[in-house]
């Protein structure tokens, strides 16, 4: 099943950067290319609405003023795939010159969420590790490491309630590939996944 998974892994990837492509693309739209995919195309939806068919996924935690746009989406039998944009804000306040201030970043990220019943997947959260992170996992011990794989351990934070179950998911294809394409934050629940 971990290597089913692992090429589920390949293909959400290589199915994010043609969207990104196809965005940056001004010649041709996502709406136009959707069809290509075999999948429908919504410039706009009411991101509660959308997000309440998703589980509750840490990423959707962040920040505040959500919105969903650009959602491609195909549903065949059982499994459904959808690539999307995900936009929020953040606020950060600060003190400065004896003053405080506020600034407001606005995020904007491709997501592609794939359900599928029949995937044994564990519950589990893999985001790009900082240097806080190596700090606080150092100190709270959350962070599930591979002896074998130093690289990915240092590139990656991962956690989970289910230990056993998340080394046996993330066998060696999948721990190379995400070594060699760093940057990624992936999150299980229950039988469907989402890759940023």
């Amino acid at each position: 099943m971990a290597t089913y998974f692992g090429y589920i892994i390949v293909g959400a990837v290589a199915l994010i950067l043609i969207y990104i492509a196809f965005q940056r693309d001004k010649s041709s739209s996502l709406s136009e290319q959707a069809p290509n995919f075999d999948m429908e195309y919504q410039e706009k939806v009411h991101p509660q609405t959308f997000l309440d068919d998703h589980l509750n996924y840490q990423l959707y935690e962040l920040g505040e003023k959500r919105s969903v746009s650009h959602v491609m989406e195909k549903q065949e039998g059982d499994t459904r795939i959808q690539v999307f944009d995900y936009h929020y804000e953040e606020k950060k306040r600060y003190l400065m010159d004896g003053g405080k201030g506020e600034a407001t970043g606005h995020f904007r990220q491709a997501v592609c969420r794939i359900v599928d019943p029949k995937m044994d997947l564990p519950d589990f959260l893999m985001r790009p590790e900082d240097l806080l992170e190596n700090i606080w996992s150092f100190l709270d011990r959350t962070d599930i490491d591979f002896s074998q794989y130093p690289r990915f351990s240092k590139l990656y934070h991962l956690s989970g309630p289910e230990e056993a179950h998340i080394r046996r998911f993330f066998n060696d294809q999948l721990l190379y590939f995400l070594e060699d394409h760093p940057g990624w934050y992936l999150e299980g629940l229950a039988g469907e996944f989402i890759l940023v």
